[in-house]
């Protein structure tokens, strides 16, 4: 089988193309926020068909780590552990403060077993800006100088040539892995992973904290309620998060809901106040 692969803009704008004996893939920077269109085909003549694998790996935003697989935030000098299969991507994030001596460790642990493993590894900054990139079938390292306190986003990848999975050990030494720009505890890297501002306490403005909410569904407390970071009204009942939890609702169950009495604006008591003088005039009046 030779795949091809085709990314096409909203437009309909060819991005990217690429077509290989085995396995293929591609490459590109979105030229803005929209939904793509990938087109898989058979180039070759042959009319039998055939079972793929289609995997995307954007390193921007937030994103998020399927059970079983590896990425995420990465600790100073403390080794994960990682697999790589054919056309696999993972993503990870570390902060690093201005001026430190970053050192990224790749260990390749399937080198010299006879497989067609070729990883490449990409370092960007939160800006996209593309810092290094190595592409080696072995094990390297990337020193550079943080040119700014930043969350960096590191992707390893398979590349497009490879035609076997690969083990690694992934460690990155000399950062600053607890920074956290914001009142609340949860440090930038882990904040830019689950798409929470970095600079602000409360993303989503329900009156709680980013770090209290902690978007699994289900109220515990006070401290762990379960609700969307990003969503101001999680159940869509109509009553932002925060006064969910102050009037002891749940904020997860849209049949849960809190029972407030809205003050009557001070016009709205004068004319019901003449209304019921009115209806008891009325009513004197009737019976006297």
């Amino acid at each position: 089988m030779w795949p091809g692969l085709q990314v096409f803009s909203a437009a309909g704008n060819l991005l990217a193309s690429a077509n290989a004996n085995g396995n293929t893939g591609v490459r590109f920077e979105a030229p803005a926020t929209e939904t793509l269109t990938v087109v898989a085909y058979n180039t070759s003549d042959v009319a039998a068909g055939y079972e793929y694998g289609l995997s995307v790996a954007a390193a921007s935003g937030a994103f998020k780590v399927v059970e079983g697989d590896q990425g995420g935030v990465l600790k100073n000098s403390v080794t994960v552990a990682g697999t790589i299969s054919v056309g696999d991507s993972d993503i990870f994030v570390f902060s690093a403060a201005s001026g430190e001596q970053v050192r990224v460790q790749y260990e390749d642990l399937s080198a010299g077993a006879g497989s067609n493993y070729n990883p490449e590894t990409f370092l960007y900054n939160s800006s996209m800006r593309r810092i290094a990139q190595e592409n080696a079938d072995s094990s390297f390292q990337i020193d550079f100088d943080a040119p700014a306190t930043d969350v960096y986003y590191l992707v390893i990848a398979n590349s497009s040539d490879s035609t076997s999975s690969g083990n690694y050990n992934l460690t990155v030494s000399g950062i600053s892995d607890s920074i956290n720009s914001d009142p609340d505890s949860l440090i930038d890297a882990f904040e830019l992973m689950i798409g929470t501002s970095r600079t602000s306490e409360d993303t989503d403005k329900d009156g709680l904290w980013d770090d209290v909410e902690t978007n699994s569904g289900t109220y515990i407390s006070p401290t762990d309620t379960g609700t969307d970071p990003l969503l101001q009204d999680t159940d869509n009942d109509g009553f932002i998060d925060g006064i969910e939890v102050r009037e002891e609702t749940d904020p997860n169950d849209s049949d849960s809901v809190p029972l407030i009495q809205v003050p009557m604006p001070l016009w709205a008591l004068l004319l019901l106040g003449g209304v019921m003088a009115i209806v008891g005039y009325r009513q004197r009046y009737a019976y006297s």
